[in-house]
């Protein structure tokens, strides 16, 4: 006769499997910071046998050389991985212009390996544009030059305004996209202006610039300057007024090719304000 009394087996399955991502932390890869914001990107996996540490690799695409370069823990990249083996963690506390970017991380059992990617995106307003210098280029031109901040993530344009400096109103101009100077045009000669400038982008506007007040030529100095282009470029002559004024006129010359400057300064006045410099004709 059959024993047809109810028999129970436990019988483990052991179900091996490669790196996978987990369908219950499914990864976010986009993450969207301002510089100096702090950013976690994450990774939680499914796999059996567990990756041991040493199989768990960060790394960050160095676009201008199109490779992968491995990151390591330390002050600025901090790496965690989960005591089980299943998650790991690359944070960055304080984030820098060079760690936008796109990063990878790679996990590796006996059975396979998996790849997830992630990208650091900035999205700010500009910073404001540094060493702004004004050029006295011409008795009707000023020329400004710049070092443009952080874009913030997006092109960024400039914005710069000018006024003589006894009347209220400004007038705007726009630099376009990565320009390092820009020439204001139609200005009076021997005039005193007040410049300044921002960058824009589609987040939003830098702060201003701190205004920089410089004087057009006068339409004389560029025709007395021109009386010493000799043929034996020896004669001599020197100019003597405020350091800043009389720097800029020397420099607006020698661009010219109309004179060429040494710069060697003789107080002049009780309190020492004015310079004298020597001029030589080319």
């Amino acid at each position: 006769m059959f024993n047809l009394a109810e028999q129970e087996e436990a019988i483990n399955i052991i179900i091996q499997c490669a790196p996978r991502a987990s369908p219950f932390v499914p990864p976010e890869t986009t993450f969207y910071r301002s510089r100096y914001d702090k950013v976690q990107l994450l990774f939680v996996i499914k796999a059996y046998p567990e990756p041991s540490i040493n199989n768990f690799t960060w790394s960050k695409k160095n676009n201008i050389k199109d490779v992968w370069e491995t990151l390591f823990n330390e002050s600025h990249y901090e790496i965690h991985i989960s005591y089980d083996r299943l998650q790991t963690a690359l944070t960055i506390q304080t984030i820098d212009v060079n760690d936008f970017g796109t990063y990878r991380v790679n996990v590796v059992n006996t059975l396979g390996s998996i790849n997830e990617v992630f990208v650091v995106q900035a999205q700010a307003i500009p910073e404001i544009p540094q060493n702004v210098h004004v050029s006295r280029t011409g008795i009707t031109e000023l020329e400004l030059q710049w070092i443009p901040g952080f874009n913030g993530g997006a092109e960024q344009t400039f914005q710069i305004i000018y006024k003589k400096i006894n009347i209220e109103s400004w007038t705007e101009t726009h630099a376009p996209a990565n320009n390092t100077r820009h020439t204001l045009s139609g200005l009076s000669a021997g005039t005193a202006y007040r410049c300044k400038m921002r960058a824009e982008n589609i987040y939003g506007i830098s702060s201003w610039t701190e205004d920089i007040t410089v004087y057009t030529l006068m339409e004389n100095e560029l025709l007395r300057a021109n009386t010493y282009k000799t043929l034996t470029g020896v004669e001599m002559r020197e100019l003597t007024g405020p350091p800043y004024d009389i720097l800029q006129d020397s420099q607006a010359l020698a661009k010219k090719e109309i004179a060429s400057f040494s710069f060697e300064p003789k107080l002049i006045g009780e309190e020492g304000d004015y310079v004298n410099i020597n001029l030589s004709g080319l």
